[in-house]
């Protein structure tokens, strides 16, 4: 019957270890370790041991091939006592309570095959050779394995025949920070010599150097369009885009369609195509110039889009505000009315005050910005009275929330 009582305070030991609490800390999966360890050795009493199950301790070295499996090496010191067995004593023709002087010693004595006297208490030691694979769970910083393997146990023979013996320990590791780690295991170890099972418990403290592995990757997700697209990649979206299937790398206005000479009248509609970088245009893309007292009358036309109930004029419509002061300043005589408009949210008392703000805003620009003269300025809002596109699409809104100049000069 084996001594199951001297496996208590270890197994508590183990049974603590798995019920700590989990640590913060990243496993290293490859490296070499080394481990120390602490435990008790238990003979089988059915052997014929005639020493005490004793405490051992030892040193395995390792090695953490990946996350789920070592090879591991150890080698640990059984320190016992001699404990006489009366009946191995009667066996050799040694009555009961037999004694026998040896110096000046007197007592009771265990007698080996060789014939040699130990006397009760003498201490007597093993030393034990391990070679496992171990097969970690992986399951985090606290993670239960299994342990295979080999054991040579090199003992005095009073701890009877046990030479080769196969080993099977379950166990459990606990991950701190950095490299360092607990564990603890119960193994079973069987004798091939005298088919004897001893068993022992231990728990260590262990360093592996290496490298502690990342973080998992997070997986990137293409994100979903939820805006209008550009199919013809000109930065103009589809539903603003009015020139659909553009080439890439033609130049175009605001509106997609192409515009080479970047006059603001499209190729198409463009009668005096390759003008001049800056030069004022009229509605068909010529020169403004005129000749002297022809009476021709000559027209430019702005346009300026807004956000939904905003008044506030974007940067990229200065370009197109600066024609229409180049345009006044060729004629000095031209007065214009900017006219404010919007889409047909909301009520006509609030379009019209906000369509009002608009070509406000837009006057404003012309007279801060570009200098011209406030007094050839007039501001009128016309609110959703004049819409140019249909109200009930966000496209046909974007294109009612404007703000246009319509100017005249006579030669």
């Amino acid at each position: 019957m084996i001594k199951k009582n001297k496996l208590y305070p270890i197994t508590l030991g183990v049974m603590l270890l798995a019920g700590t609490g989990s640590v913060a800390a990243q496993e290293i999966e490859q490296g070499f370790y080394v481990a120390p360890s602490v435990g008790y050795y238990m003979f089988d009493s059915d052997s014929d041991n005639q020493t005490d199950d004793a405490p051992l301790y030892g040193l395995s070295l390792g090695l953490q091939l990946n996350k789920h499996f070592a090879i591991e090496a150890g080698y640990f010191r059984i320190e016992s006592e001699v404990t006489p067995k009366t009946d191995q004593l009667i066996e050799k023709g040694k009555p009961l309570g037999w004694n026998k002087d040896i110096g000046n010693i007197k007592g009771d004595y265990a007698i080996d095959d060789s014939g040699k006297y130990y006397p009760s208490g003498a201490d007597v030691s093993a030393d034990m050779y391990r070679v496992n694979g171990i097969f970690n769970l992986g399951l985090g910083s606290l993670s239960p394995y299994v342990a295979v393997g080999y054991t040579k146990l090199d003992s005095d023979p009073l701890m009877g025949e046990k030479d080769d013996m196969m080993d099977v320990a379950l166990g459990i590791k606990k991950t701190l920070s950095g490299g360092l780690f607990l564990r603890g295991d119960v193994r079973a170890l069987h004798s091939w010599d005298n088919e004897d099972t001893d068993y022992s418990a231990s728990l260590g403290v262990g360093y592996i150097f290496g490298k502690a592995a990342g973080p998992a990757p997070v997986p990137v997700e293409t994100p979903t369009q939820t805006g209008p697209g550009d199919e013809d990649k000109d930065g103009v979206t589809d539903d603003l885009d009015q020139c659909p299937g553009t080439p890439e790398g033609t130049p175009i206005d605001r509106n997609g369609c192409p515009d080479s000479d970047g006059d603001g009248v499209t190729d198409p509609n463009d009668k005096c195509p390759g003008t001049p970088p800056g030069e004022a245009v009229d509605a068909e893309g010529c020169p403004l110039g005129l000749p002297k007292g022809s009476g021709e009358a000559v027209e430019i036309s702005l346009e300026v889009l807004f956000d939904t109930n905003k008044a506030v004029v974007k940067p990229e419509y200065f370009d197109t505000i600066q024609r229409v002061a180049d345009f006044m300043r060729t004629y000095p005589r031209t007065s214009a009315e900017i006219e404010g408009h919007s889409d047909s949210k909301g009520s006509n008392t609030h379009n019209k005050r906000l369509s009002q703000r608009r070509a406000d805003a837009v006057r404003e620009v012309l007279v801060s910005r570009f200098g011209v003269d406030p007094a050839r300025l007039r501001a009128m809002g016309y609110g959703e009275e004049r819409p140019i596109a249909d109200n009930k699409t966000e496209a046909g809104r974007q294109k009612n929330r404007r703000v246009v100049a319509t100017l005249r000069a006579v030669q």
